[in-house]
């Protein structure tokens, strides 16, 4: 698997290799093996964090959701049919930083105590985000 940087240079992924401090914007994936390490690597990014869905920008915390499903992220409402378009439309030509933080914040919402239907919803986005890849 090849991640392409930004800055056009372009690096051969090994297993296990750590990817802070690289700025990616693209991953080529050509073999089956490469599309295997490539959902390794995004599932291994699936983790709940203790602070909330603070990656998507807007510092709100688990227990929003668990209170509300249509909470709001800026102008992206989370919990209703609308925003799953928006979100896969939105995520369309986001590097893969953007996306792998969306991917982690959708997870802590899956993952936490709290609203059936913003559990839900979140699983549905997340199963979405992670077809589009």
């Amino acid at each position: 698997m090849k991640l392409i940087l930004k800055n056009g240079m372009s690096v051969l992924y090994k297993n296990g290799m750590s990817l802070t401090g690289l700025n990616i914007d693209s991953i080529v994936a050509e073999s089956k093996e490469d599309r295997a390490d490539l959902r390794m690597l995004l599932m291994g990014a699936l983790k709940v964090d203790e602070d909330g869905c603070h990656q998507l920008g807007r510092g709100f915390g688990s227990n929003a959701l668990a209170t509300n499903p249509d909470v709001s992220n800026g102008s992206r409402a989370l919990g209703n049919e609308a925003s799953k378009v928006k979100l896969s439309e939105l995520l369309t030509n986001c590097a893969l930083d953007t996306k792998i933080e969306v991917i982690n914040a959708l997870s802590a919402v899956v993952n936490i105590d709290g609203h059936f239907d913003a559990k839900c919803a979140a699983r549905e986005k997340l199963s979405l985000l992670i077809q589009k890849l």
